[in-house]
């Protein structure tokens, strides 16, 4: 993914159609740079990625970041299609 254009090969953890868990071993300089625009590459030459405005809204001292969208109402059906077709379902935890 990248963030203000600089690529980044972390981990996105998570992806919403609010926002995004993103472990950044050098999460200084997103959290400097906010609010933050987003490029989500798409694994298929044939279309288009996905870019979306957020702002960081928490840090952990293990470099994970919490991203809220700001522009998800403009992009909700993108977003839902992206995270669709490229996303894991999330797994039920039995109590």
């Amino acid at each position: 993914f990248k963030i203000n254009h600089r690529d980044y090969h972390d981990k996105l953890i998570n992806i919403s159609l609010s926002g995004s868990c993103i472990s950044d071993s050098n999460a200084s300089f997103v959290i400097a740079s906010n609010p933050v625009d987003i490029a989500l590459p798409e694994p298929d030459p044939e279309r288009e990625g996905i870019n979306v405005k957020g702002a960081v809204v928490w840090t952990t001292r293990k470099g994970l970041l919490g991203i809220k969208f700001t522009n998800a109402d403009e992009q909700m059906d993108r977003l839902k299609d992206y995270i669709s077709r490229n996303c894991l379902p999330v797994k039920k935890r039995s109590v």
